[in-house]
Parts: structure tokens; sequence; C-alpha cells
């Protein structure tokens, strides 16, 4: 059964989860979120909701640039039974928003970090930040799966 759940977990990481990098539940979001918790659920909102257009509006500009198709951005939300943001932290003038992420079929969250910047003013989404983050995650617990 673990070894099912391994695999289930890396075919779901696989097919585009870690370039969803988000969470949650509800209406899509907008550009000019309060802060970086506020920042990170608009974002969450807009993934869940298979918002490519808001979701694609809440990322840095960095981050615009290097999405080929807004689309990719919400592939694999299937996969994603939810997601809930909680606190930043503040390090080296970016937000690390902790967020979890519950995968269907999985009997096991993935909690990573959204990075969030600020950008003339306004929250926006550091995606390549924010997969890295995943990324960590994700090994940490395919090694912790592995070990049961």
């Amino acid at each position: 059964m673990k070894r099912i759940t391994a695999i289930v977990l890396a075919a779901v990481l696989a097919t585009g989860i870690l370039t969803l990098a988000a969470a949650g539940c509800g209406g899509g979001g907008s550009g000019d979120a309060k802060g970086p918790e506020a920042a990170a659920q608009a974002f969450v909102d807009a993934t869940m909701d298979a918002d490519a257009d808001a979701v694609y509006e809440l990322l840095s500009a960095p981050s615009q640039k290097k999405v080929e198709d807004k689309e990719s951005l919400v592939e694999g939300i299937d996969y994603i039974k939810g997601l809930k943001v909680g606190k930043a932290t503040m390090k080296d003038g970016k937000a690390y928003v902790e967020t979890k992420m519950e995968i269907r079929e999985v009997d096991q969250d993935l909690t990573f970090n959204i990075v969030v910047v600020e950008e003339n003013g306004v929250w926006k989404i550091s995606l390549p930040d924010t997969e890295d983050e995943m990324d960590k995650a994700a090994e940490k617990m395919s090694e912790g799966l592995m070990e049961q």
C-alpha cells in the first residue's frame, strides 16, 4: 500500500501539481491583495476555480515572463482535494506563506510555502520560488513514504 501511495504521489506531482503552487476554495482573485496571506489566498482561490487568467494576474512580472501557456497554471487541479493558507513569515524581503495541500487518493498532506514578493506596492506570487518550496516539500514527503 505504501508503494502505491508513493507511486500515486509521484504521478500527481509529475502531472503538473508543482506548477499549481497553491490551493484553497472560493472565488478568483485580483492583483491588489492587501498582504502576503491575502495574495496567497487569492492565488489559491483562483487556482481551485481553475481560473488561469486570474492566476496569471496574481504572478510577479518575472514569473509571468516564464509562463508559456496560462492553462498550464491550473493543470492537475483534479488531484487536489483542498488547500489551506496559513501565516506568513518574512525572510530576505520575501513572504513565505505556509500552505497545506490535501492530495486526493493519498493519505498525506503536502505542506509547503507560497512565496510572495512585493512589486510596486502589490503582493504577487513568485512562481519559481514557490515551485522550489514545493519541490523541497515533495522530496521530504517522498522520503518519508519510502521509509515507512
